[in-house]
């Protein structure tokens, strides 16, 4: 956890910026000059094909870092999924930290390793899962903790290509699986963008799950960095407790990992 004396410091070596939905935030292939923390919002990390296919890797919540330290050019592209904001520092700086402020530059690579971690597990989970399962497991992770014997509804704020693209199948498997779910009274269709998990325990049970839920990666981050007034403010950045409903993925867990790293000058 970060100090007084090093988050003045990063404060007064960064600035901040803010993204509407959809916006680009970093696109690959073009140089790599900052490195940048998600204050608020979500972000989505894909990687685009030499025949122009965007695959999307992972969803970048609060805490998270954007770009590569010791990169030339951006191996991926970073796009605002909601509307964003994100803190950015010099790369030449954070590798000055290294000598000049090691606790800001080790804060850094623990949080980089629970952020590869996380994508880690993610990509272990969907192995060896049919589509309907990668479905249900997927579903499953929206749901809000401790939802006992509710019908939690679930609003996605990605697009449908970008929840096939993230569950590596096509748009029409996505949409075959998730009315197989609703014919099975799984899941309720609201709209196009949301849906009432009304038998979770059959959920569950399609997600193949033998162990209760965790979210490892996000509960390290979450003890590694703590929220942070901005510059000149005395308002800490606060999140709500879980909701009934809660929007795509690692929107809940984005809300448990808010930084303390995030701290920077507006």
């Amino acid at each position: 956890m970060l100090g007084s004396g090093s988050l003045s410091h990063l404060a007064s070596r960064s600035f901040r910026a803010h993204y509407k939905q959809g916006a680009s935030i970093s696109v690959q292939g073009e140089e790599a000059g900052n490195i940048g923390i998600l204050v608020s919002g979500l972000v989505k990390v894909f990687l685009i094909t030499e025949d122009g296919e965007e695959l999307l890797l992972q969803i970048l919540g609060p805490g998270q870092l954007i770009g590569e330290l010791n990169a030339v050019e951006n191996a991926f592209s970073w796009e605002a999924a909601v509307p964003a904001e994100v803190c950015w520092v010099a790369r030449s700086t954070f590798q000055d930290f290294e000598s000049e402020r090691p606790q800001i530059f080790f804060a850094y690579l623990s949080a980089l390793e629970h952020q590869l971690t996380e994508h880690r597990l993610w990509a272990a989970a969907l192995r060896g899962r049919t589509s309907l399962q990668r479905i249900a497991y997927w579903l499953v992770q929206q749901m809000p903790m401790g939802t006992g014997t509710g019908a939690p509804e679930i609003e996605v704020i990605l697009t449908r290509p970008d929840v096939a693209s993230f569950l590596n199948m096509t748009v029409e498997t996505l949409c075959r699986g998730l009315h197989q779910l609703a014919d099975r009274g799984v899941i309720s269709l609201q709209a196009s963008n949301r849906f009432r998990v009304t038998n979770t325990g059959e959920l569950q049970a399609l997600a193949d799950f033998g162990q209760p839920r965790t979210r490892p990666a996000a509960e390290a981050v979450k003890h590694l960095l703590r929220a942070v007034p901005r510059a000149g403010s005395r308002e800490k950045k606060r999140f709500g407790p879980g909701r009934k409903r809660v929007t795509c993925q690692l929107r809940k867990q984005a809300a448990s990992t808010a930084t303390g790293i995030g701290s920077c000058r507006q």
